[in-house]
């Protein structure tokens, strides 16, 4: 829990991966959450499975839910897209403004369950946020270009790890901070 935790606090994206099974989730849940929330760091726990809605509602709905679960003040952000999303949001535990840990659970059922539209429109708005690269759409906008304040774990099953590679023309170094649960 330990080496996973000082990546996270060390990087912007890392992957954590391991066979089906073997804990990912409790790892994340146990041993990583508390010490993270301890340095001003909102673990946000979100899934991409819901296919009618799309991969990108139901990052946004599991933020709120993370957020009404533990109890944060949440100021949602201007879901545009997650670009803007991550620039606006606040949240808020008593008079702390926290960094937001965006956790990709089971991120396998991006490949599984959405389409490929919303696939790669998930994939388009995530690989600026990922590499802190903001979109053109922002020249001229009230924005500033600086990237949102935010860190990502996509957690996934070992045999999706390759999928991976289709981001990697997007977000280059997708698989640099990468992190192998063994049992």
């Amino acid at each position: 829990a330990n080496a996973l935790t000082v990546q996270v606090l060390a990087h912007r994206l890392v992957v954590l991966f391991a066979v089906s099974g073997i804990g990912k989730t409790s790892l994340i849940n146990a041993g990583v959450s508390e010490v993270l929330r301890g340095q001003g760091i909102l673990p946000l726990m979100v899934r991409v499975n819901d296919p009618e809605a799309g991969a990108l509602a139901s990052v946004y709905k599991g933020i709120a839910t993370a957020c009404l679960l533990q109890d944060i003040e949440y100021v949602p952000g201007d879901t545009r897209s997650l670009w803007h999303f991550f620039k606006t949001v606040q949240f808020w535990r008593g008079d702390e403004l926290l960094t937001p840990l965006l956790i990709l659970a089971q991120f396998e059922e991006i490949f599984t369950l959405q389409s490929e539209p919303s696939r790669e429109q998930f994939f388009d708005q995530f690989s600026h946020v990922a590499r802190g690269v903001g979109p053109d759409e922002l020249v001229g906008s009230d924005l500033s270009a600086s990237p949102p304040v935010v860190k990502v774990l996509i957690s996934l099953r070992e045999d999706f790890v390759a999928n991976l590679e289709d981001l990697s023309e997007r977000v280059p170094d997708i698989l640099s901070q990468r992190f192998r649960l063994l049992p």
